[in-house]
């Protein structure tokens, strides 16, 4: 029997809210927590390269992370065979379609 032919546990503790965030995130690039955090210890997984590959300006700010997640939820709730990232790019269509009332009515109390 060879040394690498049998798997073992290797387990850390974190908080709660981390642990959800990992689950998530692994949901989220098709892979299942255990995958995923062997990919981003030992490898180079294709999507979580892409995934670290966003421009900065994809990143959601802290102070509308809350805000974001909670309508997010409220979607997927209503409309649960579509994505994040469907639900995302509908609304900057929408947004951009709709430019000339969008930014002005709705965008301005976010932009400071």
């Amino acid at each position: 029997m060879s040394l690498n032919s049998k798997t073992v546990t290797v387990g850390f503790k974190v908080p709660p809210l981390q642990k959800r965030k990992i689950k998530e995130t692994a949901i989220r690039l098709g892979l299942d927590v255990s995958s995923y955090l062997r990919e981003l210890f030992f490898g180079d997984h294709p999507k979580i390269a892409h995934l670290s590959a966003y421009p900065d300006k994809l990143i959601i700010e802290d102070k509308y992370q809350a805000m974001v997640e909670q309508h997010l939820k409220k979607l997927e709730k209503k409309y649960p065979n579509y994505s994040n990232s469907q639900f995302i790019a509908a609304a900057l269509e929408q947004a951009v379609k709709g430019e000339q009332q969008f930014i002005p009515i709705k965008l301005k109390k976010f932009i400071k």
